[in-house]
């Protein structure tokens, strides 16, 4: 027979107590993790959800889209922006490069926003960033 075999079974209280060490660093190791379920992550993309009330998909695109879309292509490090207009809102998505500064940037599209000039109806023209968290509460709700 083998060492360890021998001694485990000639040494019963040898196992036991190796045993109970064992479970015990188990159960002190998984209560001493810090680990989150979803970790807080940027991922470059910011929207700019706008409400213009009782407009028509075309009067929204002209008028509200088009300008916004405008304001936020001069942006540093922007990859892309889409947009989607229907009855009475204007949904503007820009992605930009992995690790910007997501703060900054919707402080500057802001700044935009607060310059171009949009009819006096619309409100909600503010940038939003998207996260992992938020991300997955979107595709829920959609």
């Amino acid at each position: 027979m083998h060492l360890l075999t021998r001694l485990s079974l000639f040494n019963r209280w040898i196992t036991i107590v190796v045993g109970v060490a064992l479970v015990g660093v188990s159960i002190w190791a998984t209560l001493r993790i810090k680990q989150e379920m979803i970790p807080n992550i940027e991922l470059g993309m910011t929207t700019v959800m706008t409400i213009y009330p009782g407009a028509s998909p075309q009067t929204v695109l002209d008028e509200v889209t088009v300008p916004v879309e405008k304001a936020i292509l001069d942006m540093d490090g922007l990859k892309q922006t889409s947009s989607t207009s229907v009855q009475s809102l204007s949904f503007v998505i820009a992605e930009f490069d992995y690790g910007t500064d997501m703060d900054g940037v919707n402080q500057k599209i802001s700044q935009k926003l607060e310059e171009i000039d949009l009819p006096d109806a619309v409100r909600s023209t503010h940038p939003e960033g998207l996260t992992a968290t938020r991300s997955s509460i979107l595709s829920i709700s959609a």
